[in-house]
């Protein structure tokens, strides 16, 4: 059943009946550190030192992707602890552990996204019993406030999630600004969810429940045979008229449903069943073994009208293994749009998300730090509110004619092998990016060598400039004899395109895309990763008007 919960404390009327026998419930103490209506000050002291050492860790698409064994087990990480003295909200703790995290998306060195474990180098430490806290530094969400309210939503919708409020960071007296504190998903979640925290938990990073993907999954505690997991792939091999049910000895496929329709109505294109990714899937030992699923990393949602893709369908997904087979067959179809519906009707209630959306804002504010930028942040929660507001009509419209139609066959392996070769030389100037005319500015020549085929390129412009608080973008474009368009595209800091001399492009000092369209120049994907080459600038400078001048050799890298 589809709920919608008063957020403020989820309390539940019980009838007249059963009044006289409700059992008083124990106060939650964690309850505290989780609160929704307040912002958490975090101070961490620690030696510089290790503050910019576990800053500036990091890894790459080419560490977790390159080679054909990319798959073969979890995604390793390069972070270590360190140690630090923690303040929360006034209570002091000595000697906590510390490490930064993210993915990919999520990394970044001036706001590292932060794990703090209490109890690690102290017995038993905690604050309001919590001994585990996670800030994510939403750095895919300039609002600052996306996971939080998903988060909010999936707990208005009944289903398990993490439980989350707002922290202000400072390091040393560093203000690093506003972050979510995220529940981790970890026993004591467990217990609250499902009231035992001894069935097999897996952490999903791109991993899925077919043949050469489930070695991804990570084993939380330790010690599976993951024949469970093998349980699942076998179960998708029923025939037709037989997957659901088949499926549903392993999975609790209606939770399943909920859960996917919900990723799809909030647009959580990073999630399990748009991109195989952001999930924990939980055996729950009280229903047999089977599993439940639960978000993670909900800070990419609620933004554009078409936030799965261009061509994509905008209300479902289909790039796992089980949301492509469950939607399949047309009993599967049915349940999908049974649940949509219910969301729809007992969830998606606009005035109340605008409304904490507000709310949210309102009690955020204050926290933002100068590394933020207010301005876009506004434009990005405008964003968001009209989302919110037209997201049901969107989805009702396209439902009109019938269910949407899903690609009819599942992405290939994800791991990226050596293709080929690029070169540019670039001449433009510096603040062109962002310009109304991208092709206005520049100089250049392109060569393009893709498994032994070399693609002739004529320039178009080249632009570079600032496009986020210490981060910057130069991007060159060019057209292909067939009328197709390439475009080289670099991501950097700031203070690596105002230095002149060679930069490597390795995904940690720049990563860089080769891009592409079909021709109309507004729908550009990616076409493949550059890597294990260099951007050497020849000049450089950091006011507008100031010569860009360089070039760029680079091996191609897709799959």
């Amino acid at each position: 059943m589809l709920l919608l919960l008063a957020c403020t404390g989820n309390s539940v009327s019980l009838p007249p009946e059963v009044q006289d026998t409700a059992v008083e419930v124990e106060p939650d103490p964690t309850d505290f550190v989780y609160d929704a209506g307040r912002v958490i000050e975090v101070e961490i002291e620690m030696d510089p030192d290790d503050f910019e050492a576990m800053r500036k860790q990091e890894r790459t698409f080419f560490d977790l992707l390159a080679g054909a064994d990319c798959m073969d087990a979890p995604f390793a990480h390069p972070y270590t602890w360190f140690e630090a003295d923690v303040t929360l909200d006034g209570d002091r703790f000595e000697s906590v552990a510390i490490r930064k995290k993210g993915l990919i998306g999520s990394q970044e060195a001036t706001r590292p996204g932060i794990k703090l474990d209490l109890d690690d180098l102290v017995p038993d430490q905690r604050w309001h019993e919590v001994e585990h806290l996670t800030l994510n530094n939403t750095r895919q969400d300039p609002s600052r406030l996306k996971t939080c309210m998903a988060f909010e939503i999936y707990e208005a919708a009944g289903i398990p999630a993490s439980r989350c409020n707002y922290a202000h960071v400072t390091v040393n007296g560093e203000e690093l600004g506003l972050y979510s504190n995220v529940e981790p998903v970890k026993k004591q979640l467990l217990r609250r969810e499902f009231g035992e925290d001894v069935g097999n938990l897996y952490e999903g990073t791109l991993s899925d429940f077919r043949e050469g993907w489930t070695q991804t999954f990570e084993d939380e505690w330790g010690g599976s045979d993951r024949q469970d997991l093998q349980g699942v792939v076998e179960a998708l091999e029923a025939p037709d008229d037989e997957v659901l049910d088949s499926l549903d000895e392993v999975v609790d496929v209606d939770a399943f449903i909920d859960a996917w329709a919900l990723e799809a109505l909030i647009g959580h294109w990073d999630s399990y069943t748009a991109n195989t990714n952001n999930f924990y899937a939980y055996a729950d030992p009280q229903d047999g073994g089977r599993f439940h699923f639960i978000p993670w990393g909900v800070d990419a949602v609620l933004q554009g009208e078409r936030p799965f893709g261009q061509y994509a369908p905008l209300s479902v997904t289909g790039e796992s293994v089980l949301a492509w087979r469950i939607y399949s067959t047309e009993e599967g179809q049915e349940r999908y749009r049974d649940a949509l519906d219910g969301l729809l009707a007992e969830v998606w209630d606009e005035d109340h998300w605008l409304t904490r959306l507000d709310e949210m804002e309102q009690l955020t504010k204050s926290s933002m730090s100068d590394y933020e930028d207010k301005q876009y942040r506004r434009e990005v929660i405008r964003e968001m509110e009209s989302f919110i507001e037209n997201r049901r009509d969107n989805v009702e419209d396209e439902w009109r004619n019938g269910p949407p139609t899903i690609d009819d066959t599942l992405r290939s392996e994800i791991c990226m092998v050596q293709s080929g070769t690029m070169e540019v030389a670039f001449s433009t100037t510096v603040d062109s990016y962002g310009s109304e005319n991208t092709f206005a500015y520049g100089e250049g020549t392109f060569s393009v060598e893709i498994q032994g085929v070399e693609y002739p390129v004529e320039f178009l412009g080249a632009v570079v400039g600032e496009y986020a608080t210490g981060e910057s973008i130069f991007f060159m474009s060019g057209r292909l004899e067939s009328g197709e368009a390439v475009g080289y595209y670099a991501l950097a800091e700031t203070e690596v395109f105002e230095t002149a001399g060679e930069h490597p492009v390795d995904w940690k000092v720049v990563q860089a895309y080769l891009l592409y369209d079909s021709g109309n120049l507004n729908n550009w994907q990616v076409w493949a990763y550059l890597g294990d080459g260099t951007l050497s600038l020849e000049q450089t400078g950091e006011d507008r008007g100031d010569p860009w001048v360089g070039s760029s050799t680079t091996l191609v890298y897709a799959n």
